[in-house]
């Protein structure tokens, strides 16, 4: 299991977490967030049928993204 009490989720839409980081750690909080919604879904769904993807951006209209 993931935890993740220490992230800084500003808000959940429907099936999206958002959370607010510094530029320097967002890759590594991506892929805890990530793990988590796919862990989240184990002994559910089939693990080929989980699909999580992860967007980073500068600003929630996500004008600028990081590079990956």
């Amino acid at each position: 299991m993931v935890a993740l009490a220490d992230v800084p989720l500003v808000s959940t839409v429907h099936d999206e977490l958002i959370v607010e980081v510094a530029e320097k750690e967002s890759e590594a909080m991506a892929d805890r967030v990530a793990e988590a919604m796919r862990a989240g879904f184990a002994g559910m769904v089939p693990e080929d049928l989980i699909g999580v993807a992860v967007r980073r951006a500068a600003s929630w209209g996500g004008e600028k993204l990081f590079p990956s």
